[in-house]
């Protein structure tokens, strides 16, 4: 089970079609521990990214730093001329939260991908790692390409990741968690879902300027989620650059001109030195002994049903 009945129904379906996807896919368990001591650039898409954006042009930030991107915030990145290194997808729905994205591209970009994702976006990428957690359909098929267990939002995946693949110290840019300006989001991304629907659980939250500004329930659950990883992963160097941004426990928040990203990695070398596609895994046998419990599970039920109707017939 993952979320209500409809939700998990949809996740399952989605992870069907993406069977093949799977297989051809590279497994993300073989990035961890291979960025120990390389930074990570966190992007969410908040008004804040734009500090990222002037800093990246700047300073070159391309090889200096993971840039590990949410997905609503490619079409921006790109139109810019700014190019992640990954890019983030955790939600089921098919949006258009990847408008004006083609294959053409996203060359050099590597998608991350839960299994119930739309599988109409892996062919967005030419290359793209698959990620699991460790609950529901991702137990069931057989398939281990690693997992990034916890999150509300492909900007708090992308911790996961970072923390996997050992980066430090972690910079946040665009998680602001709240409305900067009267702007949830950047300009050139969309939300997927209606902020005015819980309008009446918004509530006022302390920010890094010491202001007060307003949050909705979504993002203070990514909030918690955040300052959750944090304190239990015991991490110690996560900065925020945000200034308006939500105030979030256990970060530094300092600006992009005091960070010091001056050191060059081969990041792209690296990523591609370690990919290893999932391959084919149990699923077929999975799949057939899945089957064959359903055919009994319909047979029980249909013996039930009928004992309901003699009793009522005979009662």
């Amino acid at each position: 089970s993952m979320g209500c009945g409809s939700d998990t129904l949809a996740r399952w379906e989605n992870s069907i079609r993406n069977i093949k996807n799977i297989e051809n896919g590279y497994a993300i368990k073989n990035l961890f521990k291979k960025f120990n001591e390389v930074p990570a650039i966190i992007l969410g898409g908040g008004p804040s990214v734009e500090d990222f954006i002037k800093a990246y042009k700047e300073k070159d930030l391309s090889d200096k730093a993971v840039i590990i991107a949410c997905d609503a915030i490619l079409g921006k990145l790109l139109n810019e001329g700014v190019t992640p290194h990954f890019v983030i997808r955790c939600e089921r729905k098919e949006t258009t939260i990847f408008r004006g994205v083609t294959n053409e591209k996203t060359d050099g970009i590597f998608y991350v991908a839960y299994p119930w994702t739309s599988p109409n976006f892996f062919n967005l990428f030419r290359d793209y790692f698959v990620a699991y957690r460790d609950n529901g359909i991702c137990l069931w098929t057989g398939f281990k390409p690693g997992s990034l267990n916890g999150g509300v939002s492909a900007a708090n995946a992308g911790l996961e990741l970072a923390i996997n693949m050992g980066c430090s110290p972690i910079i946040f840019s665009g998680i602001d968690l709240c409305f900067i300006d009267n702007k949830s989001h950047v300009s050139g991304t969309e939300m997927e879902f209606d902020p005015d629907k819980s309008k009446a659980k918004w509530n006022e939250i302390e920010c890094n300027d010491k202001e007060k500004r307003t949050s909705i329930p979504v993002w203070l659950r990514c909030l918690s989620e955040y300052e959750h990883t944090i304190f239990k992963k015991k991490l110690k160097s996560v900065i925020n650059t945000s200034l308006k941004g939500a105030k979030i426990a256990l970060t530094t928040y300092k600006p992009f001109e005091e960070l010091s990203l001056s050191r060059p990695f081969d990041i792209k070398g690296r990523i591609k030195e370690n990919l290893v596609k999932v391959g084919p895994g149990d699923y077929d046998n999975i799949r057939q002994k899945t089957l064959i419990y359903l055919r009994d599970l319909k047979n029980d039920f249909t013996k039930l049903l009928s004992f309901v109707d003699d009793t009522m017939i005979t009662g």
